[in-house]
């Protein structure tokens, strides 16, 4: 069976305690962060960190954005910057499989 030498293990326990007290302590974020139309850390600009896609609109699931925020600034998909209130509308190209056939006069 192979060991490794006493040196090996202190290097290797050293290792293991940095990797630990840098994953354990976060300096960059000082409180919860709430989406509230208030700036606090992080946030630049107030309340950007709910909005994932960078469109200027909130997230309208989160609860605090939705109660914060009027409906014309909250985004019904914030994974899709192209998905918001002040997006052009996109004519549909065709119509859906699913879709009811067009009326006959």
């Amino acid at each position: 069976m192979s060991y490794l030498p006493r040196t090996g293990c202190v290097v290797f326990l050293s290792f293991l305690l940095s990797c630990f007290s840098a994953c354990t302590t976060d300096v960059s974020i000082t409180g919860v962060a709430r989406c509230d139309a208030v700036a606090q850390a992080g946030e630049n600009p107030v309340d950007s960190l709910f909005d994932a896609d960078g469109d200027g609109f909130f997230d309208a699931a989160n609860p605090d954005c939705a109660e914060t925020y009027a409906v014309q600034f909250l985004d019904c998909d914030d994974g899709d910057p192209d998905v918001n209130p002040g997006a052009a509308e996109l004519e549909r190209q065709s119509r859906s499989p699913l879709a009811p056939p067009p009326a006959v006069s």
